[in-house]
This record gives structure tokens, sequence and C-alpha cells, in this order.
């Protein structure tokens, strides 16, 4: 029974690698399907589909990007006029 004892502590650890291997490249894909990138097992989108969402999310990342440069300006102004106003 010793013997036997290590090899299926050894078929289980490589069991074990296989479904961690497994629950990565699951993460991976699901991440990209996400993102709009087709990795991994074809997807129902077609590559129009994948194309239009992943411009969709730029178009996203562009807006808040703009919304951020805005809203950072208009606090520096803002912060800009109340020292003015402190010194007069």
């Amino acid at each position: 029974m010793e013997e036997s004892e290590p090899r299926d502590v050894a078929s289980l650890q490589k069991k074990a690698k296989q479904i961690q291997r497994n629950m990565h490249r699951l993460k991976v894909e699901m991440a990209a399907d996400r993102l709009g990138f087709p990795v991994g097992k074809p997807r129902k989108m077609t590559f129009a589909q994948a194309q239009a969402k992943r411009r969709r999310f730029m178009v996203q990342a562009a807006e808040f990007m703009i919304t951020a440069v805005l809203f950072v300006g208009a606090c520096a102004w803002l912060y800009q006029w109340w020292l003015a106003r402190q010194g007069a």
C-alpha cells in the first residue's frame, strides 16, 4: 500500500495542475471575449460583430478619457479662479 500511495498523490497532483491550466485558459478566453477578441474556440460572434464590439469598447474608453481631461481642466480652472478671488 505504501508504494501505491505516492503514485496516487502524483496522479492527483498532475490532475490538479491540469485543472488549474484549464481554469486559467478559460479565464483568459472569458476576458478576451469580453473585450471582443476571438481567442480559443470559435464563438457565436462573427468577425464583424467582434470588430463592432471592439470599436464600441474603444469609443467608450475615448469618451471616458475626454471626460476625465475636461473634468480635471474644469477643476484646475476653478482652483485658479478661487486663488484669484482670495488675493483680491
